[in-house]
């Protein structure tokens, strides 16, 4: 059983669909429902192309072929930052954090190997509303790259500056300036604070 709605599977059906229309290519096997629902499957539960293959009747290099289309359609139609940002303003604010995706040790692994982790993986920031709600995710950077300078890379301490939105991030991005704020450093000291009194 696949944890998602009804509505969220036909969504992604109609966005493969418009996709096939627009490359002339409008009938395949599995249709667009089909393969929406093997996307959603792996990216819910994770399962491997193998295991995707036979649940669903396909070759292992379909399932993958598949799954990779479907990321693709899905990528196009998130927003841009400038879009994710909208209606927000002077006043507002949002959180900035970036996270580790792990991935398999590469050929030129290098730039992928993150010290502060200790693996090998991806760099994605995240603009999440006050209430947690993802505003929008970045494309990746190789796993060494350091918070702040991927903000900075991904256009996301400009795009706050010109609109004056208020960013709380991490230690990671003290020293920023333009709108940024590092509350965790402030939490942190009062957390000392209140184990020496004690």
């Amino acid at each position: 059983m696949l944890d998602v709605s009804h509505e969220l599977v036909e969504h992604v059906s109609w966005l493969l669909y418009a996709r096939r229309q627009q490359l002339n290519s409008p009938w395949r096997r599995p249709g667009c429902f089909k393969q929406a629902l093997l996307a959603l499957a792996h990216l819910r539960k994770n399962e491997t192309f193998p295991q995707l293959a036979a649940g669903f009747g396909v070759s292992t290099t379909t399932a993958w072929r598949y799954v990779d289309e479907t990321l693709g359609v899905l990528a196009a139609w998130a927003p841009g930052l400038r879009e994710a940002l909208v209606g927000l303003g002077e006043g507002d604010f949002v959180i900035v954090d970036g996270t580790l995706i792990p991935a398999d040790r590469m050929a030129a692994d290098e730039p992928y190997y993150s010290h502060k982790h200790r693996q090998y993986g991806m760099n994605v920031q995240v603009i999440p509303r006050a209430d947690g709600t993802p505003l929008w995710f970045s494309r990746a950077l190789p796993g060494r790259t350091h918070d702040l300078t991927a903000a900075r890379a991904r256009g996301i301490v400009q795009a706050c500056l010109i609109r004056d939105i208020l960013i709380l991030a991490s230690r990671a991005c003290q020293g920023a300036g333009a709108t940024f704020r590092t509350p965790y450093k402030h939490h942190m000291a009062l957390q000392m604070n209140v184990h020496s009194v004690r």
